[in-house]
């Protein structure tokens, strides 16, 4: 709702809406992130199921209605195996950490914004239970350094959330749809194996899996006489070596020098 055109919305949106830099609210964020656990259906929030008078008469009972589709069941799942891969975040929080639920698959995302103002942290399990938590000061000012980074601001609290809630709930996991393929990649570039590189699993809308080897790998020709790149005498004359290296920046504009690196 903060993100409609509105009066007041429009009054104090800023340029930092283009990289999503916009206030949520807990509610809706969490529901946004409820979302990919139920395979791309949004259902409305809500607080009330039943209300009973004292001789169990029911006053008012919630009716579901009918869910809307906001996301596809294989971007759903992408999006919940990326979140729920520790390999990929253990470098940050380690090996061990507040993000993961023992014995369970969980999915969960942090974040915290400029100034420590807030520290955020949503997660949800396959299906059963999405929990948003948000730490920060209701006067908006700064909070201490100490407790407000991924792992010692929300994240606690959201784990002990999880762990109680999920504890009567048999464990499951995010189901592949037929639509998404894991594709054997090289480890370092994302494309197809490269030669007797390390390589690693990840998984693919069809269609959209890597057909060819990363870009990163360039056959470069090198001069015999000094090593250094081949000028076009030396590949002319063939006094040049052709050997692969890994480029990761060709051409680039803001390096030091403006060259090849």
């Amino acid at each position: 709702s903060t993100w409609q055109p509105t009066a007041d919305n429009m009054n104090n949106v800023g340029l930092s809406l283009a990289l999503g830099g916009r206030e949520v609210k807990l509610l809706e964020l969490t529901s946004a992130y409820g979302a990919f656990a139920n395979l791309g259906l949004r259902v409305e929030p809500v607080a009330v199921l039943k209300v009973e008078d004292s001789k169990g008469k029911v006053l008012y009972e919630y009716k579901p209605v009918s869910s809307k589709r906001v996301f596809s069941e294989e971007t759903s799942f992408l999006i919940s195996d990326i979140l729920s891969d520790n390999n990929s975040r253990k470098d940050v929080f380690g090996d061990v950490n507040l993000l993961q639920i023992p014995g369970r698959t969980v999915a969960v995302k942090t974040g915290t914004t400029d100034q420590k103002r807030d520290n955020w942290t949503v997660g949800f399990d396959p299906g059963n239970i999405v929990a948003g938590v948000w730490v920060g000061n209701n006067d908006n000012t700064v909070m201490a350094p100490a407790i407000t980074s991924g792992v010692t601001g929300a994240a606690p609290i959201w784990n002990k959330i999880m762990r109680v809630a999920l504890k009567n709930i048999p464990q499951a996991n995010f189901k592949k749809p037929d639509k998404v393929v894991a594709v054997s990649v090289d480890a370092f570039s994302g494309g197809l194996p490269h030669e007797n590189d390390a390589t690693r699993t990840e998984y693919f809308l069809k269609g959209t899996e890597a057909i060819s080897q990363g870009q990163i790998y360039k056959k470069i020709k090198i001069s015999k006489s000094n090593g250094r790149l081949a000028n076009d005498m030396e590949i002319k004359s063939g006094n040049y070596d052709e050997k692969e290296f890994i480029v990761l920046t060709e051409n680039d504009p803001v390096s030091e020098t403006g060259k090849n690196r």
